[in-house]
């Protein structure tokens, strides 16, 4: 119930936006639940668009971080959307939404692509065009097999700023 539809296009599903994920009618709850704030008030990085290809925790958080701060971050998710959407913690959800999920995904807009299609690839270059930053968490080697890796997206935005993470980093004995 909380996996994208089925394909039918490059933009292949659009995952429910942070914002929409709590039953309340309270706007100023809503704003406390979703780490949004209750002032509207201009944000240090609201020219900013970030192409979050991150997954999991550490990226996660990280790309949160820059939306806390008004970024516009455009999470680019695999067609089911991400693992951790339906991960459990202690056998609990919140409102059928993991909180992992919910603690590190708020101030993202999501759409899922299927990056391994024609379509899916080229929605994210379109994506990653319009950019300021584009982030990923995958082990070393994943963004080049899917031609998202510095040199191509380069090609496609010579301006942009590549942030590439690594639970353990991209060389050594592990």
């Amino acid at each position: 119930h909380r996996k994208p539809s089925t394909p039918s296009g490059p933009l292949l599903a659009v995952p429910r936006p942070a914002t929409a994920w709590f039953n309340t009618d309270s706007e100023r709850e809503k704003d406390y639940i979703c780490g949004t704030g209750f002032s509207r008030m201009k944000q240090v990085l609201d020219s900013i668009v970030i192409a979050d290809f991150t997954q999991m925790m550490q990226g996660g958080w990280a790309s949160q971080k820059l939306g806390d701060m008004g970024a516009d971050v455009i999470k680019i998710e695999p067609p089911q959307g991400e693992l951790e959407r339906d991960v459990r913690f202690n056998g609990e959800m919140y409102d059928d939404w993991s909180y992992g999920f919910l603690a590190k995904d708020r101030n993202k807009r999501s759409v899922a692509l299927d990056l391994k299609s024609e379509e899916g690839h080229e929605a994210a270059l379109d994506i990653i065009q319009e950019a300021d930053v584009m982030m990923e968490n995958f082990r070393p080697s994943v963004m080049e097999r899917l031609g998202l890796d510095y040199e191509t997206v380069k090609e496609t935005n010579s301006d942009i700023i590549y942030v590439s993470g690594s639970a353990y980093g991209s060389s050594g004995p592990y």
